[in-house]
């Protein structure tokens, strides 16, 4: 990176979706907790009923996302691993920023190049929005983004540096 630019996003220095283990840590300690008090064989009383299902919702929720995030990972690996990044340039274009509360993606074109993305999304990827503080403030930002399209043909943000000058204008 030269001093012209200023890193605003790196998606290798992103934790895992620590939240997800977490669930599944919570569901984890619950079925040591009901082994231990073999909660799964009185699981009539309600006390007991309402452990079981705690137990459920987090260790089956926790399970689930924390494979997501797992799979999500290697499937950043890959694309490292290809050279499947391509990186833009310029100025951004065609901003259409989400609004506050949401019901719209954010977006905006370097290029030609299509960018999309919303804070609602659970991604490893750049999803940050102006009205929820993103670096991405409007058109005419001068801009370095890395990036790859995935599958759906949808363009990913990986790696976002904001030229210099932009960041002193927006503060």
């Amino acid at each position: 990176m030269d001093n012209q630019y200023k890193l605003v996003f790196d998606i290798t220095t992103e934790p895992l979706l620590l939240k997800y283990i977490i669930f599944f840590s919570i569901g984890l300690i619950a079925s040591v907790i009901a082994y231990k008090n073999r909660v799964f064989h009185n699981a009539y009383k309600k006390r007991e009923f309402f452990f079981f299902l705690v137990y459920f919702v987090f260790m089956g929720t926790g399970l689930l996302l924390t494979l997501g995030s797992i799979i999500g990972y290697l499937d950043n690996k890959t694309i490292y691993e290809d050279k499947e990044i391509k990186v833009l340039i310029g100025k951004v274009e065609d901003f259409d920023p989400m609004p506050y509360g949401g019901r719209k993606s954010e977006s905006f074109t370097i290029k030609g190049v299509l960018f999309e993305y919303t804070d609602f999304d659970e991604t490893f990827y750049f999803n940050n929005t102006k009205s929820h503080g993103g670096p991405i403030k409007g058109n005419g930002q001068d801009i370095r983004i890395a990036y790859f399209t995935n599958k759906n043909g949808e363009n990913r943000i990986i790696k976002i540096e904001l030229k210099v000058e932009n960041i002193k204008e927006n503060e």
